[in-house]
Order: C-alpha cells, then structure tokens, then sequence
C-alpha cells in the first residue's frame, strides 16, 4: 500500500499544470464591456450592443452590458434587483422604487427609456459626496443623497448638515435662513453637476445599503454637538463632514470620507455623532431549502 501511495503522489507530479491565462475587461462609459485583452495588450474579443443592451452577434456568458451578468442560456441580463430582457427593453418584475416622475411611470422600462445617457441602478444607491469649500483652496464639505436613479438625479433626496441657530450641528435645507439655507442649495448644485460631462471638483462613494436604511440614518442625526468648522476630539464639537461620515458608516462600515475629495476636516470624529433611534438592523442573505411534509394536513 504504501508503494502504491508513492507511485500515486509521483504520477500527480507528473501532471502538466496549465498556466493561469489572464484576460482584462475594457468598458465604455455605461461600463458595458467593450473588449478583452490578454496580459500582453492583444485584443482577445470585441462586443457591441443594441440601444437597449442585445449583444450583436450573440449572446455571451459573463459580465457584459452596463457591467452586469449576461445570462446566455436565458437571454437575460442579471441586475442585482432584477432580470432585464435587452431584446424588448423590459425588467421582468416591476420597479421597487415606485413612481416618481413621467419618465418612470412604466415600472418596467428601463433606465428612464434613454439607454444612451443613464444607466438603472439596482436599489443601492445613495451616496457619500464631498465638493470644495467655496472661498477654501483645499477644505471639503460632505453631504449625503439617497434615492438616485442615476448621478446628478434632481429627484434624489440631498441631506445637508450645518450650524444651527443654537449653535449645534444639525440639519439643515432651503427653509432655514442665512448660510445654513446656502448650504444646501450648494449640495444640491453639486450634486447635480455629476450629470454634466466636465464637472470638477465634486467626489463621491457608493453607500453599499438601500435608500430606506440610509435616509433614516440621515434623518436621525442628533442635534447635540456643538458645531465648528474645524471641529477637534477635545472639545466634543463637530461638522458637517462628521454628521455625513456617520451616516455612511452606519449605513454600510465603510468609509468616514470620500477616499478621492480633498481634506475633509471633521470625518474623523464622526463617531462622536449619534444617529439611529432604533435596534440596528442585520441583514442575512441565502437560500432557504424546503421539503415535501410527511403527512398532509387537513
């Protein structure tokens, strides 16, 4: 027996071991994937696509229009929230979001019924955004929007943070006055200049968590801090850019700031900043398995 184990081990040695091929995926602007390149810079294989998405040439297996699963066997596409058929511009189950314009009045039309400039997000998608100071060369200034179908969307929600007339940090929107107002009214101008090709000065992340989850965390920020521009850990205070970075981190674990905006004073002490005034929520995720009764019931 051991002979046989030694003559086994010295067969599996013998096997030729076949070099891991490495391909990288090039999108276009919608990040449907384009064409494939071997590690040398060789073009391995070319896609195109239909207005609303239909590989020309046939289907393929794997990771295709706007990044998505392409399903070939089905002849659908894989959206995270639902399946989308490119051939009829269709989602096969209607949109969760509910109605909020004319554009989407159809829940089963995709992506406001213009494929070439939007893309449909999958129900994730709020965001942690931070532009320039206006009057500061390098000072940042955080908000958080929720409810977007798209970048720059007009119709998503904007949560803004600033002084109150107590001199508290807390939210603040178009009916407050003076610059708390300002402030605002300036996120939501940069927010929406993300829908324009050129615009600068804007950044942002991806809050990995539903719309729900993330305006409830913005609209339950406590008002119990004192607020300055340059808040510090020794004085208890904070900003704008700590209420923000709170928001997202409970939403999702990441990130206080937006990895790719300039200095954003404040995130580091958003965990002085209390949001939530419910049990936290625990998401699970699986399959569950069924079986036939032994017994049926009356």
């Amino acid at each position: 027996m051991k002979w046989i184990n030694v003559i086994c081990a010295l067969m599996l040695f013998a096997l030729p071991v076949q070099a891991a091929s490495v391909r990288y995926q090039h999108t276009d602007m919608l990040g449907s994937v384009v064409s494939e390149s071997d590690e040398s810079g060789n073009i391995i294989s070319r896609s195109q696509y239909e207005p609303f998405g239909k590989r020309m040439g046939g289907d393929k297996e794997g990771i295709g229009y706007t990044g998505h699963l392409q399903d070939k066997d089905l002849g659908l596409t894989y959206m995270q929230a639902r399946y989308y058929d490119p051939l009829i511009g269709r989602f096969y189950s209607n949109d969760p979001v509910g109605f909020d314009n004319v554009h989407n009045f159809n829940r089963y039309s995709y992506a406001n019924n213009n494929p070439y400039k939007y893309i449909d997000p999958d129900g994730r998608d709020s965001f942690l955004v931070s532009r320039a100071l206006k009057g500061s060369p390098i000072g940042n200034h955080n908000f958080i929007v929720s409810h977007a179908k798209y970048l720059g969307d007009p119709n998503a929600k904007v949560y803004s943070w600033g002084p109150l007339e107590s001199g508290k940090m807390g939210l603040v929107n178009h009916v407050n006055s003076g610059g708390a107002a300002r402030t605002w009214e300036d996120d939501s101008s940069a927010w929406q200049s993300l829908s324009f090709e050129g615009n600068s000065g804007v950044a942002f992340r991806a809050i990995d968590a539903s719309d729900s989850d993330v305006s409830f965390l913005a609209r339950t920020v406590q008002e119990n801090r004192n607020y300055k521009y340059v808040p510090s850990l020794f004085t208890g205070s904070v900003n704008s850019n700590s209420a923000a970075g709170a928001v997202a981190h409970a939403a999702d674990g990441g990130t206080a700031n937006v990895p790719t905006g300039g200095w954003q004073p404040g995130h580091n002490q958003s965990s002085m900043v209390n949001v939530g005034n419910s049990p936290p929520v625990f998401r699970v995720s699986g399959r569950l398995d069924s079986r036939k009764l032994d017994e049926e019931l009356n």
